[in-house]
């Protein structure tokens, strides 16, 4: 399964540290075409395009995202149908019946949001079907088409450039496009469609930070988020701490 399912899929968190006391806290509904919508995906990014929280609805289809380091962030909720499904999940989730809708943006600009407030009242409209649904990812030497598609993470490095293949139900061949939500990540070829999937050159910068990325797809109006589709396997740089002299 891709990288953040055990992570994201079953609403758990990513805080540092520093934040789990000062972080900001997001609340807010999923609603579909027949109110609140059940076990809805809702996730956070930051500016480098990293899942930074998210959280799975409730009956409700309410959620609450915590804590967030102080930031800018995009924010958005997607179903899970595949390769994560609720039969993957524990506890009242189990039972969820998927609910297909499109992935849906709060915004189409980040929002900013500051350690120790409290951000309510956010709705994610998500009316409709969706009909692009993006399952299996694939990597290949640049130039290279012999992928392996799969929904296991690809693992990419700083400096590295390489074709990438997104494929699933709804695809249309040249129409269905993909970009990755990291702005170290660039296109650097036209896409090529071949069956089910599309596919496209793409160089990943040095400086690149290591984590989570995802893949949006679009097609047409409609546009569907593979999250934890990458991963920048890239060096930290450790913390040092200064020496209390006494």
């Amino acid at each position: 399964m891709l990288d953040s399912d055990d992570k994201v899929a079953i609403a758990a968190l990513y805080p540092t540290p520093e934040s789990e006391l000062t972080g900001a806290t997001l609340q807010g509904r999923v609603v579909g075409d027949r109110g609140g919508v059940f076990a809805a995906q809702v996730v956070a990014l930051n500016e480098e395009g990293e899942p930074v929280a998210t959280s799975l609805t409730d009956a409700n289809g309410d959620f609450i995202l915590r804590p967030l380091p102080a930031g800018n962030y995009r924010l958005y909720a997607e179903p899970l149908d595949g390769p994560v499904d609720p039969r993957n999940l524990d506890g009242v989730w189990r039972e969820a019946k998927v609910v297909s809708f499109p992935t849906e943006f709060l915004s189409s600009s980040p929002m900013r949001v500051e350690s120790g407030k409290i951000y309510g009242n956010l709705v994610l409209s998500a009316p409709g079907t969706a009909r692009l649904n993006p399952m299996w990812v694939g990597s290949a030497p640049a130039g290279r088409s012999d992928f392996s598609l799969s929904a296991t993470t690809v693992v990419l490095k700083p400096g590295d450039t390489v074709s990438l293949a997104v494929a699933g139900d709804g695809f249309t061949g040249g129409m269905t496009k993909f970009e990755v939500l990291n702005p170290g990540i660039k296109r650097i070829s036209d896409f090529r469609y071949a069956g089910n999937y599309v596919s496209a050159t793409f160089s990943v910068g040095m400086d690149v930070s290591g984590g989570s990325a995802v893949i949006l797809v679009t097609s047409g109006t409609e546009t569907a988020a593979l999250t934890g589709a990458l991963r920048i396997d890239a060096p930290t740089t450790p913390r040092t701490r200064a020496i209390r002299r006494t």
